[in-house]
């Protein structure tokens, strides 16, 4: 199985879209700072993290919570199929 990186980024950005950007006239790019831009806090990191776990099926460990990892829909989708590719054995 390969890992689809348009369908982690599509659904990064409706995710994002949807439960964290209150301000729907509010754009941002796949390299936004999410939080630099105070798109997201800790407490919404959280539920990122929750989110990431449950549509992917992945584990994150605490000390990979970092803006590294988790600051721009690039950086996520990076992450995020890394990840996968760790579950799938690859």
């Amino acid at each position: 199985m390969l890992v689809d990186d348009a369908a982690i980024r599509k659904a990064l950005r409706d995710y994002l879209t949807e439960k964290v950007t209150l301000d729907s006239a509010w754009r941002f790019s796949d390299a936004s700072g999410l939080i630099e831009e105070g798109v997201l806090d800790s407490t919404g990191a959280v539920e990122l993290v929750e989110f990431l776990q449950e549509k992917f099926s992945i584990r994150i460990a605490e000390e990979e919570v970092t803006a590294d990892n988790l600051d721009s829909i690039d950086r996520l989708s990076q992450f995020v199929a890394a990840k996968l590719q760790e579950r799938l054995g690859a």
